[in-house]
């Protein structure tokens, strides 16, 4: 007796098989990481796998002993970014090209010391709009000068900033005009 598949049954055969077939075929990589320092020990580390073309995008932390394993990476390029206080930032291009597990050693290197002065504006004590010097007198300088003549105070203060001469008639002249020069 022979026995014959019909195309119903063939057809059959195949729906059933086709998604049996599909999950052999994973189509996935695995990325073994460890993390270690110049001398060789293993440092705990914080990373970033990242993906633009699968638009894949892994945050991780590596156990102490700097040893981390992603499994089920679809294959592609991938940009690998590692950060450990005090050491500076490992960057590296990987490929996951097959199922086998990728194998990566990354050395960190001690960061560099950096140093930076920063300079800020400031109010400038120079008047840029003026030639001459400026000694402003207000109220207050008027009013708390002491004097042993009343009423003199004004010409007191003004004899005293420089520049100024009072003569015995009590007449106040500036000492030099050859200071004054016409800007026009």
């Amino acid at each position: 007796m022979s026995r014959t598949l019909s195309g119903a049954g063939i057809l059959a055969f195949w729906l059933l098989a086709w998604p049996l077939h599909c999950l052999a075929q994973d189509r996935s990589g695995e990325l073994r990481l460890t993390v270690t320092d110049a001398s060789g020990a293993a440092l705990p580390a914080h990373g970033v796998l990242i993906s633009q073309a699968n638009r894949f995008e892994l945050v991780f932390d590596t156990s102490p002993t700097g040893e981390y394993t992603a499994k089920k990476l679809p294959l592609g390029s991938y940009r690998l970014e590692i950060e450990h206080a005090g050491f500076a930032p490992y960057n590296a291009l990987i490929e996951i090209h097959s199922e086998l597990p990728l194998r990566l050693s990354a050395t960190l290197a001690v960061a560099a010391v950096a140093q930076s002065v920063v300079v800020e504006d400031s109010d400038t004590l120079m008047d840029t709009t003026s030639v001459g010097n400026s000694y402003p007198l207000g109220a207050a300088t008027l009013r708390d000068w002491t004097t042993a003549t009343p009423g003199r105070q004004a010409i007191e203060v003004v004899q005293a900033q420089p520049g100024w001469l009072l003569e015995a008639n009590g007449v106040l002249h500036p000492r030099s005009m050859s200071w004054m020069v016409c800007r026009c």
